[in-house]
């Protein structure tokens, strides 16, 4: 489950008891950061009492601990489901839409944690409506009402939730902007693009792949769509126009000659710290000084990959001492000096 900065109103649950009787709860989560979550809570019968000291640990699920000299064993008396919403939309267009449902569980000593969703035992009472994956994913399939059950440590609790018909709100390029290079008539570098499609929350899902997307180029003498992959075609600029679900976006797409780039830059200080991993964009430069991204197409060595090794501009710091990293492409080179040392050195 995503503990980012969001609020998520758990309205209306009812909870199945192990007693076998049903009750209804009211829950606000203010998830300010990952630790620290603060609660507002209406409790649920027949669970009473605060519930504080938050647990991050499943470890605390089966240890004993020490509360002044008493020891006691935590025990799971309560569950609830964490949904940012009881409605959510069934986009046709958009097949692979998933809302995540989250866990909490209560102990007997009043404390809680946040349970990873996959620990869970979760069903959907109409599957035609949607299902629910492993890790608590609720995948809408049709329109209507269905019935959320998640089961965890012997007590489970049920959420009926509503699917309603939605439509893609918005269409965007994950990318500003796109660079082909051509060389030799062939096509070098990035030749798809990254579309996302959102619904009317602001949820997105990369529909890049889907065969129902239209591609066009304005300038099929610059570029040209073959499988959903851009072709170059001659040097030039062209506004590519992508088409779903209802909604249109365009970016522009520069295609330019590999003789026309005259540099490679590396934005780092070249210091790493021994035991961690560093990613370097490596810049190809063209143009007016323009640049773009060529990472994971140029070619990187390490003179010592006992205290730097590189792959495709990740590089990881093995162990102290200096060490050169040279990045090539379309013929150009650049070479940085290199210095691994401990964290907190100078």
């Amino acid at each position: 489950m995503n503990k980012t900065a969001k609020k998520l109103t758990v309205i209306t649950i009812c909870v199945l008891c192990a007693v076998g009787f049903s009750v209804f709860a009211y829950a606000t989560i203010n998830y300010d950061k990952i630790y620290g979550i603060s609660f507002e809570l209406t409790e649920a019968k027949p669970y009473t009492g605060e519930i504080n000291n938050y647990h991050n640990g499943a470890e605390m699920f089966t240890s004993t601990i020490r509360d002044g000299e008493y020891e006691k064993t935590l025990e799971v008396v309560h569950v609830d489901i964490l949904l940012d919403s009881v409605e959510i939309a069934f986009i046709p267009e958009l097949p692979s839409r998933e809302v995540y449902a989250g866990v909490r569980a209560v102990f007997n000593d009043n404390s809680f944690d946040i349970i990873w969703s996959a620990d869970a035992k979760w069903s959907s009472s109409d599957e035609q409506v949607a299902i629910v994956r492993e890790n608590g994913a609720i995948v809408p399939t049709g329109v209507g009402y269905t019935t959320i059950t998640m089961e965890y440590s012997g007590k489970s609790i049920s959420q009926t939730i509503k699917v309603a018909l939605g439509e893609v709100a918005k269409l965007e390029f994950a990318q500003e902007s796109a660079v082909l290079i051509i060389d030799k008539g062939k096509t070098i570098g990035d030749s798809s693009l990254t579309l996302l499609a959102y619904d009317s929350d602001g949820h997105a899902v990369d529909v890049s792949r889907d065969a129902s997307v239209e591609l066009t180029s304005d300038d099929e003498g610059v570029l040209y769509f073959k499988d959903l992959a851009m072709v170059a075609k001659d040097v030039g600029e062209a506004k590519v126009t992508a088409v779903f679900g209802g909604q249109s976006v365009s970016i522009s797409v520069d295609v330019i000659s590999s003789d026309s780039i005259y540099d490679i830059e590396l934005d780092i200080e070249g210091v790493f710290y021994v035991g961690y991993s560093t990613v370097l964009p490596a810049y190809a430069v063209y143009g007016d000084g323009e640049r773009f991204n060529v990472q994971w197409l140029a070619n990187w060595t390490s003179a010592d990959d006992k205290v730097l090794s590189v792959a495709s501009g990740f590089v990881d710091a093995n162990a102290e001492g200096g060490c050169d990293l040279t990045v090539s492409f379309m013929g150009i080179s650049k070479t940085i000096n290199c210095k691994v040392i401990q964290m907190g050195v100078n």
